[in-house]
């Protein structure tokens, strides 16, 4: 039985509760979250702050309520509960057949098609600024999740209100002109100056929604409001595998939750799974039929069980402490281990789990279960491989690449070395043939350089500033997660060992240790070979010694007069030795003729950079 402590029951549990919090702030820096989940998660909140006006009594939604002396129509949507009572005698007939081709169209399509339509209700309604008489339309491009599921159409200022003004041939009145341009054209949906109206009149659009918002809170025709796309998430669902809703239906006493001490409600497994118009829970009859907690009397189970991110969006919380039968999870465990450092999820997720796991996460500080806002500190987006003719895999089309079969054919290690030298880690590309083969040859390379392996052999001052150079590339590639390019280094590094006659003990160890997160297995049966007793996943990451990460050589340009005139390389032990520098600057034919065979009056040298001759 899981317990939680310090609930304020003055906080809702609602997702809509928390829509403000979960809104990115668009200003501050949020490199450590993609900008393509903030700007979607921020669009399906879909915070908007305007006013709710009433046109009699259909109440609208508005961001721009400055443009209301513009509103020449009021739409409703097909859903609306007040389309019967404005819907007159002789436009019922051609209402009720626009109403039923409208439910046969998706949400989608009501949202991206062009080609507008809609039906006139036959009744009229009153603009509460302007005091005219404007027509009620009925048409699906409002959607009813959508404010009120009723707009006042201002088709000289919104896109779809203009593209239906002009099918149906309804007024189109301009009332804000854009700044310092002689004529502001058609739809015109930004910033601007009021005309058209009356006493607001040459006011700016911000100033005129002040005003305009006072008048109608003042004669009580409207109000300030704060709307969200977003609505509370329903959690059931009619299936059998989920956690069971613990509450009981009783005819008596209503929605009773299932008493503590009867908790957690497992799942029956005499269920009939066929489909019958009711939930595959509600077969169990000896689970179903309970005795209601309050009165005693005959009552049911909920049948239904909740949808699955209603565990997936917390587990990283619980798998922390997945044994604790007395309370959800240990909260010095969580302070310890917690907030996540690195979650790596699939882009699809982004209004789902990625959503909903922020929202568990700032309801459980609101519990007092954690001190964080946020579940992790950096999320990052994978990417999708697709089938080899550059689709999403899919089954119907015939283009499923089976991972079972390329590991039967290639090993598990060429799979999982080519997937991360495919390309960046949030890559979209096709999987090829020809790309595995290549992985394959590069560890079957990897195999035979064991032979050329020699105790006996010391790596030269060359071998250890290469081996160097590529353990700092593959560190800062890895922490990067640019597996990509940590491949590459490792085929190049290879490429360099297999030119040798001999490649000591040390090149090698080192190399497998690096190319082991990449390839467990091989590895590690190589590391075996060598005569390690210990697991290479065990074993230390090799260290760099700072002197062979400098360049044995280097460039120095050299000005005459403050302008290049030449460049030369020197050995790196000569960097620190001015006059030596001085020496072979002076030897430089290019150098000389700027100076004209005379000595400079200053010189000034930036060691191992510039040196600056002043004639």
């Amino acid at each position: 039985m899981l317990e939680v402590r310090n609930r304020d029951s003055t906080k809702g549990g609602k997702i809509t509760a928390y829509a403000d919090r979960l809104i990115w702030d668009e200003k501050a820096p949020q490199a450590s979250y993609p900008k393509a989940l903030i700007e979607a998660q921020n669009k399906w909140i879909g915070k908007s702050e305007g006013s709710l006006i009433k046109f009699e009594d259909i109440e609208v939604f508005t961001t721009r309520v400055d443009t209301i002396f513009g509103a020449t129509f009021v739409v409703l949507s097909p859903e609306h509960q007040l389309v019967s009572k404005y819907t007159t005698r002789n436009q019922k007939k051609e209402t009720e057949v626009y109403l039923e081709k409208a439910k046969k169209k998706t949400e989608l399509e009501r949202k991206e098609n062009k080609d507008k339509t809609g039906v006139f209700s036959g009744s009229y309604v009153k603009n509460p600024l302007s005091g005219e008489d404007i027509p009620v339309w009925i048409a699906d491009y409002v959607l009813p999740g959508y404010g009120t599921g009723a707009v006042m159409a201002v088709p000289a200022h919104d896109e779809r209100d203009f593209e239906f003004a002009k099918k149906f041939n309804l007024p189109i009145t301009k009332v804000i002109e854009e700044v310092d341009i002689k004529e502001t054209k058609l739809p015109y949906t930004g910033e601007g100056v009021l005309v058209n109206s009356d006493k607001y009149a040459n006011l700016p659009s911000s100033e005129a929604r002040e005003k305009i918002t006072d008048y109608l809170e003042k004669n009580k025709l409207g109000q300030k409001q704060t709307q969200y796309h977003l609505h509370d998430w329903s959690i059931s669902r009619q299936r059998y595998w989920g956690t069971p809703i613990p509450f009981i239906n009783c005819p008596n006493c209503g929605l009773v939750p299932v008493p503590e001490n009867q908790l957690p409600v497992e799942l029956p497994y005499k269920v009939d799974y066929k489909p019958q118009g009711k939930p595959p829970l509600a077969t169990a009859e000896g689970w179903v039929n309970v005795k209601c907690p309050n009165c005693g009397g005959d009552a049911k189970r909920e049948a239904e069980t909740m949808d699955t991110f209603m565990d997936s969006s917390w587990y990283f919380f619980r798998y922390l402490d997945p044994h604790n039968d007395k309370f959800i999870f240990d909260k010095e465990l969580i302070k310890r281990w917690m907030p996540v450092g690195l979650y790596i999820g699939g882009e699809e997720h982004t209004l789902g789990h990625a959503l909903y796991s922020r929202y568990f996460t700032k309801f459980f500080k609101d519990i007092g279960l954690i001190s964080f806002e946020e579940f992790t500190r950096k999320r990052i987006h994978h990417g999708t491989i697709l089938g080899t003719d550059g689709q999403k895999m899919s089954k119907s089309k015939g283009n499923v690449v089976n991972p079972d079969d390329q590991v039967k054919e290639y090993g598990a290690d060429a799979v999982r070395v080519y997937l991360a030298f495919i390309g960046p880690s949030d890559i979209v590309a096709p999987w090829k043939a020809e790309g595995i083969n290549g992985v394959y040859h590069f560890l079957q390379r990897v195999w035979g350089l064991f032979e050329k392996v020699s105790k006996d052999t010391k790596p030269s001052q060359d071998d250890q500033r290469i081996m160097a150079k590529f353990i700092k590339k593959l560190e800062k590639d890895i922490d990067q997660l640019k597996y990509n390019t940590s491949v590459a280094g490792l085929m190049e590094w290879l490429n360099h060992l297999s030119r040798k006659e001999k490649v000591s003990l040390d090149e090698y160890k080192n190399f497998l240790v690096m190319l082991s997160p990449f390839a467990p297995h091989i590895t590690e049966e190589l590391w075996e070979m060598l005569g390690e007793k210990q697991s290479i996943h065990l074993s230390s990451w090799p260290k760099v010694d700072e002197k062979f990460l400098e360049e044995e050589n280097i460039k120095i340009i050299i000005q005459v007069n403050g302008k290049v005139r030449d460049v030369i390389t020197v050995s790196n032990d000569l960097i620190s030795k001015q006059a030596e520098i001085e020496r072979l600057v002076f030897k430089s034919p290019k150098v000389q003729n700027f100076l004209g065979g005379k000595n400079p009056k200053k010189v000034i040298y930036v060691p191992g950079k510039i040196i600056s001759l002043i004639s």
